[in-house]
């Protein structure tokens, strides 16, 4: 099976963001379009795609249709483990199980995408981190200098 799931990995190409999200104001690959690349790519080396949803985990398999190995590997149903959906809601749960579904398959086969949303997170994050420690500093050398008597 790891022959396969090395072919696997190595056939496919970089995902495009084809699905804009308003509130973020972020392009993302819909989960759609990530099937639409891995499952015929699986197919053709006799791999299936599975994605149960398993005591309120979402759970991502690549099963062997030969030998019926499983990657990741577990004894039973009942041993799998996977992303845990936190929704009460059926709308909240259904775009959480998408959303897990999307990235635990991107995750398993190390699929990469143009332009991660990460790097534009952590731009962002590094940018306020910056500004939140030159207001510190201010605030610090302000305080020093009334200690002094400035």
């Amino acid at each position: 099976m790891t022959q396969k799931l090395a072919k696997l990995i190595s056939g496919l190409d970089v995902l495009r963001k084809n699905k804009k999200n308003p509130f973020y104001k972020s392009n993302y690959a819909d989960i759609n379009q990530l099937l639409a690349q891995v499952k015929p790519q699986a197919e053709k080396l006799g791999l299936t795609i599975l994605q149960p949803i398993v005591k309120d985990q979402v759970v991502t398999v690549i099963m062997d249709n030969e030998s019926g190995e499983t990657f990741p590997s577990f004894e039973t149903t009942e041993a799998m483990t996977g992303l845990t959906i936190i929704g009460s809601q059926p709308q909240d749960r259904g775009s959480e199980i998408t959303y897990y579904r999307r990235y635990s398959l991107q995750s398993l086969l190390a699929l990469e995408a143009e332009d991660d949303d990460a790097n534009s997170t952590v731009r962002k994050k590094t940018q306020q981190a910056q500004t939140n420690r030159q207001s510190q500093n201010y605030h610090n050398f302000k305080n020093t200098n009334n200690e002094i008597g400035f």
